[in-house]
């Protein structure tokens, strides 16, 4: 299986040896006629592949050269949909892997959004991501890329509210509704997964997420991110909190009393249970 680096890595050699061979027909061939506008349409996605290619790079190594590529091979999409625009009409080229241009200005939102999450700065990732989902261009919503982008803005959110419980727990259930009713692909629910799985009790107890924690969440941040497979079923069940599929009024007070070791800690870890079990039959009773 080829992984999203080294097929992007292959997609921007055979995209650049067109290019090359594009320019020669153009500028080459006194008697030739090669329009210039195909040059234009290879620019556009050589430098599509560009930016994906160094945002994939820039999420897991970090360094700062890999995102000023990406932002870069941005801005030359952004100009050669331009020149395409103006030949042929935006409904020439889009959409596509954007959806408009509309879209792919928006991207810009989603780059920043990127460099943020990797430096961990969850409240400017969060107005980015945020800016990316409300100024998504409204025939588009609910579309892939906007579910994935909404995806990202959840995991961050999380990270940025650790420990307000409720709102952790509301953002998890959100996580869990789109992971299993949307086909959202094997990256988007491991992201999920892993956060509703791995990292929830971390946020709850507002504690320091580690190096690998976070490699793991920076690696699928891209949206090219690729998973071949999900967990297996015996790690599923392994991570997998049962209490979040509690009402809230009992995982509230349960889960504030976990793993007492104290004995006064037990007495009234004994006190909450008994009140959740009283919450559960008020809720099912």
């Amino acid at each position: 299986m080829i992984r999203p680096e080294n097929a992007l890595s292959n997609a921007e050699h055979y995209f650049s040896e067109a290019i090359n061979y594009a320019r020669k027909a153009i500028f080459g061939c006194e008697y030739v006629e090669f329009p210039e506008w195909h040059l234009w349409y290879l620019i556009y996605w050589y430098s599509i592949v560009l930016e994906r290619l160094h945002l994939f790079r820039f999420m897991q190594k970090g360094e700062e050269k890999e995102y000023n590529l990406a932002l870069k091979a941005w801005g030359e999409a952004v100009n050669a949909a331009k020149k395409l625009i103006e030949e042929a009409g935006e409904e020439s080229i889009f959409p596509n892997r954007f959806y408009s241009f509309e879209d792919l200005i928006l991207e810009k939102e989603f780059l920043k959004a990127a460099y943020d999450f990797r430096h961990q700065r969850w409240k400017k990732c969060d107005k980015h991501l945020e800016d990316c989902c409300r100024n998504f261009p409204v025939e588009f919503y609910l579309s892939w890329r906007h579910i994935q982008i909404y995806i990202r803005f959840l995991v961050n959110k999380a990270l940025l509210v650790k420990g307000d419980i409720p709102r952790l727990f509301d953002i998890c259930s959100k996580l869990k509704d789109i992971r299993y009713s949307e086909p959202i692909g094997n990256a988007a629910r491991h992201i999920c997964d892993y956060v509703i799985h791995y990292l929830l009790e971390k946020l709850h107890k507002n504690a320091s997420i580690d190096e690998k924690d976070l490699l793991e969440l920076w690696t699928y941040f891209p949206l090219d991110a690729y998973k071949e497979s999900l967990l297996s079923q015996r790690e599923e069940n392994e991570y997998l909190n049962p209490l979040l599929s509690l009402p809230k009024e009992i995982y509230y007070r349960i889960f504030q009393s976990r793993y007492p070791s104290k004995s006064e800690e037990i007495i009234a870890f004994k006190v909450k249970l008994l009140a959740s079990v009283e919450a559960f039959l008020g809720v099912y009773v």
